[in-house]
């Protein structure tokens, strides 16, 4: 489930981490991510977007990748990929036009084995022009504990 919105209330986890640097290419402020709901199994976790309002371009052209380890890849200019895409990518599209944060909802799945896991998030975002890639930014990583 995916939701746009212009505001949201949240509370920051215990069990979460930001790790590495967030970019922009062409350099503006780099988008955040934050995890805002505790990562619980058969729980949603709010992946947050903050600083969104700075890209610009019609719409944005995002994934969110979760995966089971930390990494620092460089892929362009200083960005780098910080977690492995290996549990599962979340693909969406989001207006350009002023919002000042995106949500995302991944629903961990109801199973005991997953608790004590870590998961890192991270997002990649491309911005268009009439279809043509116009810049492209990199999140911050987030590091999850999955409680019970």
């Amino acid at each position: 489930m995916i939701k746009n919105l212009l505001a949201v209330t949240f509370c920051s986890l215990l069990n979460a981490q930001s790790y590495g640097n967030g970019c922009s290419v062409p350099s503006t402020n780099p988008v955040t991510v934050i995890s805002s709901t505790s990562a619980r199994i058969a729980n949603p976790i709010f992946i947050l977007y903050t600083d969104v309002a700075s890209l610009r371009g019609p719409e944005g052209s995002a994934v969110v990748f979760l995966g089971s380890e930390p990494r620092s890849i460089q892929i362009c200019n200083g960005c780098y990929q910080l977690t492995s895409a290996d549990l599962f990518a979340i693909p969406h599209i989001f207006p350009l036009n002023g919002i000042n944060k995106v949500v995302i909802l991944p629903t961990i799945p109801n199973d005991p084995c997953l608790i004590g896991q870590r998961l890192y998030i991270q997002s990649m975002i491309m911005m268009k022009f009439s279809g043509s890639l116009a810049g492209f930014t990199a999140t911050n990583g987030i590091a999850l504990t999955i409680e019970d």
